[in-house]
């Protein structure tokens, strides 16, 4: 009988006054990471009796507007690559990759 190997990856928020993160620091060991500190995670999970995405966004006070919109951006990005390993759909991946071509560039123009 093979031992199933268990990992866990940890995220400790630190809230303020009013339940806003203050500080979002993350631990997966399996990965050396310790501690690290980070300004937003975004956590899906699929629920398998709802048939539905349970989402989990935080972000600390203190990321800026520009920040987010990299952030939430190459999540997007990301995501279509995961889709793309996960149906093999490279066309609908492509669209997805090329929408977020045209914002980034479009950010880049409106930062200037």
């Amino acid at each position: 009988m093979s031992t199933k190997k268990r990992t866990q990856i940890n995220f400790e928020v630190t809230l303020d006054d009013n339940h806003v993160p203050d500080s979002i620091v993350w631990t997966a060991k399996d990965g050396d990471i310790v501690d690290k500190h980070t300004r937003a995670t975004s956590i899906h999970v699929w629920d398998n009796e709802e048939l539905s995405l349970l989402s989990l966004d935080l972000w600390t006070k203190d990321m800026s507007v520009d920040e987010m919109k990299q952030f939430l951006l190459e999540s997007i990005y990301s995501s279509s690559k995961a889709y793309e390993r996960a149906t093999g759909d490279e066309a609908t991946a492509q669209k997805i990759q090329d929408m977020c071509e045209v914002i980034r560039v479009e950010m880049v123009k409106s930062s200037k």
